[in-house]
């Protein structure tokens, strides 16, 4: 795709990759706007990414729809693609990271749903020393046409050094004080059914609920991970650089939020509940400042519920969140909003 640009890379240095198999979430490019080198805002790439029936995330996420894990990977890994055709990684031994996504989701992603296409734009690019922030405007959509998700989002492209520097995310007492609770005992064994497992469980445990806390008294969870090195994903993302997915970590925090929306029996009287991965028509926002890297020890996870509202059939949950990497913050959403529903 890049022609002879990458070359030197095959031999000698680290260059960014896309994520493999099972992580790898690009079908086809079909159209790019420039030639391969040209940095240039405005640059544009279309690609599409044909879903499989039978694809492993749909079991695993138990309400039979695309985790936004996968449905965010499908907006990303393009943008990625797009920078490297832009001839951004050829300093050679950059790490290429996701900062920021800012969005809105229309509909979820059915099996059934055939082709997603996704049309990137580099809408900015800036340079400080050895770093590159670029930043992309991104719209998804199905083969049909219809509207499915809208993102802005900011990569870096960063030195080894510079990751090692990272400081985290800015200090916010509430999730501090929240990071800080004395852990409980916590049942969560008639939920394993209901909530994400398989690859895409990223919970060991919650060890800490409180049906009314938080500082709007609605809710507040907490959960933990063990970072096993050996995982699937540092396999698969990235090459040479094994890092868990920054998306994985926003599933994280939405299966923590779905375990609070069911610990607080928002599904009573409900004959067949089914809670969206993320809410439609509901914006969303994440930051990150750090990554999960298998040399680490443990994840922790806190969401704390800021508002309740009414749908059709049930009940919007909306939450603020962060997740912290051996004690350091890195990563924070807010709003994240999860819907639970009767489909009885």
């Amino acid at each position: 795709a890049f022609g002879k640009m990458y070359d030197s890379f095959d031999t000698q240095g680290i260059v960014p990759s896309l994520p493999q198999p099972p992580y790898h979430m690009m079908t086809r490019v079909t159209d790019v706007s420039t030639r391969s080198g040209v940095q240039e805002t405005g640059a544009h790439v279309r690609a599409e990414y044909d879903i499989p029936i039978d694809a492993w995330y749909f079991k695993d996420n138990r309400n039979g729809t695309m985790p936004f894990a996968v449905l965010s990977e499908i907006a990303l890994q393009p943008c990625g693609w797009l920078a490297s055709h832009c001839g951004f990684a050829l300093s050679g031994n950059l790490k290429f990271r996701n900062l920021e996504g800012d969005g809105h989701l229309y509909r979820e992603i059915l099996s059934i749903d055939g082709t997603l296409v996704v049309e990137s734009e580099l809408s900015g690019f800036s340079r400080v020393g050895p770093m590159t922030i670029v930043t992309f405007d991104v719209s998804v959509t199905l083969a049909t046409g219809e509207h499915t998700l809208d993102l802005k989002t900011q990569f870096g492209f960063f030195p080894a050094a510079a990751l090692v520097r990272q400081a985290g995310l800015p200090d916010r007492p509430h999730f501090t004080s929240a990071y800080n609770l004395s852990p409980q005992k916590v049942k969560t064994s008639k939920l394993k059914k209901r909530v994400a497992g398989g690859k895409l469980c990223m919970l060991d445990k919650v060890d800490y609920f409180d049906p009314e806390g938080g500082e709007a008294g609605l809710g507040l969870i907490r959960g933990r991970q063990s970072v096993d090195p050996d995982a699937w994903y540092f396999k698969a993302h990235f090459y040479q650089d094994p890092v868990q997915p920054g998306s994985l970590g926003l599933d994280a925090l939405s299966q923590l939020l779905a375990r609070g929306i069911l610990l607080k029996n928002l599904d009573a009287g409900m004959t067949d509940p089914h809670i969206e991965t993320l809410a439609t028509d509901q914006p969303f926002k994440w930051s990150y400042r750090g990554q999960v890297t298998p040399d680490k020890t443990e994840v922790v996870t806190v969401m704390e519920i800021t508002a309740i509202s009414a749908c059709e059939g049930g009940s919007v949950v909306t939450a603020r969140g962060s997740l912290w990497r051996d004690g350091l913050r890195v990563y924070e959403v807010g709003p994240m909003s999860l819907a639970i529903t009767d489909k009885g």
